[in-house]
């Protein structure tokens, strides 16, 4: 069993006694949301995997990849109703242990509901304002990023492409008022 097969074992089971014993004492977590915060040793490593776990729900990991020294594991999931996958890449220690992890998640609406379930969470250990500013400033992202996410879509499409469907809505529309 690789180190990836482990740690995708406990995220789904949240046995988070068999993450600790494929983590190095001396691990590193680089957010998938921010570049300026990263998480260092095991326990802080843990304490974010349990608040991640909380908002994720149906996880399943789908594929896993190896390399020297390198395992990188693609995942699905949803959190609240947004889907989101992503891929976590691990670089072990000499002794297969993770020492240092990254993720990255996609699309964008999800990440912004990921960011406004995890921010209050992460940050009340801090303390309850702390925790109620987070939030307060990651909760209008779901719904921005989402609306902007359709609004990319309909801007990226040719204009041929939509005029078609335009034209059917202009007839049925015609059609309903006679």
């Amino acid at each position: 069993m690789t180190t990836g097969d482990t740690l995708s074992r406990a995220m789904r089971e949240r046995d988070f006694g068999a993450l600790e014993t494929v983590l190095a004492p001396d691990v590193v977590f680089a957010s998938p949301l921010t570049s300026t915060v990263r998480f260092e040793g095991r326990e802080e490593v843990i304490a974010l995997f349990k608040i991640v776990r909380e908002a994720l729900q149906d996880l399943e990991y789908v594929e896993s990849f190896a390399g020297d020294g390198v395992e990188a594991l693609r995942f699905r999931a949803r959190v609240g109703a947004e889907p989101i996958e992503g891929v976590d890449v691990l670089r072990l220690d000499e002794h297969g242990r993770v020492r240092e992890m990254s993720v990255f998640v996609r699309p964008l609406p999800a990440a912004g509901a990921l960011l406004a379930a995890l921010a209050p969470e992460v940050v009340r250990p801090a303390g309850r304002w702390r925790a109620a500013v987070a939030g307060a400033m990651s909760a209008p992202l779901p719904v921005m990023l989402r609306r902007g996410d359709r609004l990319a879509a309909w801007l990226v499409r040719p204009a041929a492409s939509r005029a078609p469907a335009a034209r059917r809505r202009h007839r049925a529309a015609r059609a309903r008022s006679r």
